[in-house]
């Protein structure tokens, strides 16, 4: 799931309602009459924040001043009435005093005793150590810690990362404020493996510290079995299979005689590159060297009318349909049946035969379509020309250091309230690697905003673990962070399943699964429940984004999650659907896409609906296998 706010939508449905009533404008007073007064907590530590709400219903339309009578004080707040005997909430935060004893709250003829307290000493909690379990020796190493306030007075955390005991790195005092979640980070130069510890952390984690290596396989060399007379081109696939990233020479033999940019290649640890390189070839038999491996190519007079060019895709996800393009000029009818293998066997069905005819100067272009039943190496050859891609599982279309930008917008309304927020920027969409959540093998993006108008500080990110297969792509945990402090999780007892390839038009993919939901900040509360997920292909359209016009594939995905929040006291049923409309490429990279949410909920007897619309579109794409959309 590209988005975490879809899901965790339903919470804004009541964090907004507190939000919102510090927004109305002030007025002419009116008769009101109030119906209840929640106070929340009724036994509050000196010094911390009391949540008194009024339930008041109008007598008639017009603004009115809700006075506040807490400790002796008055404190008045402004409503808007719509109508007659309309029943709303009215919020007021009140600090409470810094000694201890009961404080009388009084809004019209209601009344409420807050007892306030001595407040708990801070006391600090480590809740998650995170880092890789292997490193490079000489590379920096960073390792996350959350640490919880557990007590109800602001507090300075003094963190300490040791490794097998010894003290490795230590980071400035932090203050954490009462029931704060932080996040600390410890960056370090790898140099020996061990157990790495944290102060107030019962658990540890262990490094493995290897060596660095680089080292160059040559994976595949492709040439046309016949080729015909002029520039013929061979491919070679090579991978950095060591762990640093290097720069390496490939080598043909003998030499191409035109200039390849291969010649010189950066790769970074892991990553696999095709290498494409072009001789000019009289007719004979030839064989060409890549390491240990060898192509022979038999190259025969040009015939009237030949395959010009084949154009493939950059990589194809397995189940996908592929299309490739397929050049033919001369004079004459080219008639011939393209054969496509993946790792050397064919693909199943093998595709139809081209049969295209053409006028002196004329070139026709056609194309051809095939299903990647599997993974690997895909060659297409036909008419001397042979050229190949890799098909790849949906789980390693993207690797480590990739990332997409994307610009968005979004408008969160409550109709019963007539406030809405409104936000635009920036966020880049990281992959950075896979982690285990578990004993689940996880996909770790990170969703980092880069601008905004409600979020103009840094901190701001999100991270979505995903345990995605070749062929489908799922929910599962997502925490959001704003300010550097735990704003939000949200766990699924199950891996929800939200897309399946192949993309063929009609229903796609469907799942349920529990959800935990737990929001930190602004405000604290808890949503349990069950989600379900229905996706749907409709069509393929042509779009316009990052400045292009691409195909693209159009899916409505619909999530509804159902259940219980829990807030402030109160348990009160929640259900809330979102549908998104979402445009993707081939490889599933999203493209554009639109969210809508409609969340129903009550808030002291009242019925309360949260409208929320969200659209990214894509900007940059910096993806290793795949340079362009």
């Amino acid at each position: 799931m590209q988005k975490l706010i879809p899901v965790l939508v339903v919470i804004v449905v009541l964090a907004g309602v507190g939000a919102f009533m510090f927004l109305r404008k002030p007025s002419a007073e009116v008769t009101y009459i109030v119906e209840d007064l929640l106070v929340y907590p009724e036994n509050a530590p000196a010094g911390g924040t009391v949540y008194v709400t009024a339930v008041v219903r109008s007598l008639k339309a017009g603004s009115a001043d809700i006075i506040f009578e807490i400790g002796g004080e008055s404190f008045p707040q402004s409503i808007e009435f719509e109508n007659e005997e309309q029943v709303l909430p009215v919020e007021f935060r009140y600090i409470a005093p810094s000694y201890v004893g009961p404080v009388q709250v009084k809004v019209g003829e209601v009344s409420k005793t807050v007892n306030v307290r001595e407040a708990r000493p801070a006391s600090f909690r480590v809740t998650k150590l995170i880092g890789p379990s292997e490193a490079v020796r000489g590379k920096e190493v960073e390792v996350t810690a959350e640490v919880v306030n557990e007590g109800e007075t602001q507090g300075t955390y003094r963190g300490e990362l040791k490794l097998e005991g010894s003290v490795i790195k230590a980071v400035p005092p932090v203050t954490v404020g009462p029931g704060e979640r932080k996040i600390i980070s410890f960056k370090f130069t790898a140099n020996q493996g061990g157990s790495l510890t944290i102060e107030n952390y019962t658990g540890s984690l262990s490094l493995n510290v290897v060596e660095p290596y680089c080292r160059l396989e040559y994976l595949a060399l492709e040439a046309p079995s016949t080729a015909y007379e002029g520039d013929v081109e061979v491919e070679v696939r090579v991978k950095n299979v060591g762990n640093v990233e290097n720069e390496f020479s490939i080598t043909l033999n003998p030499a191409p005689t035109k200039y390849y940019p291969g010649q010189r290649l950066r790769l970074a640890p892991g990553e696999e590159k095709i290498v494409t390189a072009t001789y000019s070839m009289s007719a004979g038999n030839y064989t060409i060297q890549a390491g240990t491996l060898s192509a022979s190519v038999s190259v025969q007079p040009a015939p009237a009318v030949k395959v010009k060019e084949i154009t493939v895709p950059q990589l194809a996800v397995m189940g996908s349909q592929v299309s490739v393009k397929v050049k033919v000029s001369g004079t004459g009818t080219f008639t011939g049946r393209p054969n496509v293998e993946i790792e050397g066997n064919p693909v199943s069905p093998s595709p139809s035969e081209v049969s295209v005819s053409v006028s002196a100067g004329e070139e026709k272009e056609v194309t051809v379509t095939f299903a990647a039943d599997r993974k690997g190496l895909c060659t297409f050859e036909l008419g001397g020309k042979k050229k190949s891609f890799p098909v790849v599982g949906y789980q390693e279309v993207y690797l480590p250091g990739d990332y997409i930008k994307y610009s968005y917008t979004s408008s969160t309304s409550i109709p019963q309230l007539g406030q809405g927020l409104q936000d635009s920027g920036e966020f880049l969409l990281k992959y950075e690697g896979k982690e285990n959540v578990g004993a689940t093998e996880c996909r770790k993006i990170k969703r980092e905003i880069t601008s905004s108008k409600l979020y103009p500080g840094g901190g701001n990110y999100d991270l979505l673990y995903s345990p995605d297969t070749d062929r489908a792509g799922f929910l599962y945990q997502a925490f959001s962070y704003r300010g550097g402090s735990v704003a939000s999780e949200l766990l699924y007892d199950t891996p929800l399943k939200i897309l399946s390839f192949p993309l063929n038009q009609g229903p796609n993919a469907s799942g349920s699964a529990t959800a935990t939901i737990k929001n930190y900040q602004p405000i604290e509360l808890s949503v349990a429940g069950n989600c379900t997920s229905e996706s749907r292909v409709e069509r393929l359209e042509n779009i316009t984004v990052a400045g292009k016009t691409v195909e693209a594939i159009k899916m409505v995905i619909t999530l509804r999650v159902t259940g219980n929040a829990t807030f402030r006291g109160q348990t009160n049923p929640v259900d809330s659907t979102t549908i998104i409309t979402r445009y993707v490429n081939q490889a599933g990279v999203v493209l554009k896409e639109k969210t809508e949410t409609t969340s129903r909920t009550k808030y002291s007897g009242i019925d309360i609906t949260l409208i929320d619309i969200q659209e990214i579109t894509l900007k940059e794409l910096h993806l290793s296998r795949l340079s362009s959309l």
